[in-house]
């Protein structure tokens, strides 16, 4: 019979087999691959680099596997926000045109009764981003 540390040893070079799933193979890279996509880096581009490393993955595998590592990482946030003590509001500010229109579409998502896509939510905080550079470069 199998010791305990001789089933830990193999359950460990498991975990870091190149046979384990390609979704829990990308979450090693969950952060770096947002923060290249956020910098504006395309799909394809990071398909391409995870291709020439070894890790095999089409265009439609791709994004299926980040929205799933997505939800998965927002459930992770959001369990961590609700356990955390309260936080002190921040003094309200003077809202700027940008800004409300953010505030309508979030509220207008908020309303929503279809689930929240995440990549939609993505899609308008990148717009965000945007226009507070359009605003400093004036």
């Amino acid at each position: 019979m199998d010791s305990k540390d001789d089933i830990s040893k193999a359950l460990n070079q498991a975990s870091k087999s190149s046979e384990r799933s390609l979704r829990s193979r990308l979450d090693e890279y969950y952060k770096q691959i947002e923060e290249a996509i956020s910098s504006g880096v395309t799909h394809q581009t990071i398909i391409e680099i995870l291709n020439e490393k070894g890790i095999e993955i089409g265009i439609n595998s791709f994004r299926s596997a980040l929205k799933a590592l997505r939800k998965k990482h927002n459930d992770q946030v959001v369990k961590a926000v609700s356990i955390s003590p309260a936080v002190k509001p921040l003094e309200p500010k003077q809202a700027t045109k940008s800004e409300s229109t953010l505030k309508d579409s979030i509220q207008e998502i908020k309303n929503t009764e279809d689930e929240i896509d995440l990549d939609d939510l993505a899609k308008i905080g990148r717009q965000r981003m945007k226009n507070k550079l359009k605003e400093k470069k004036k």
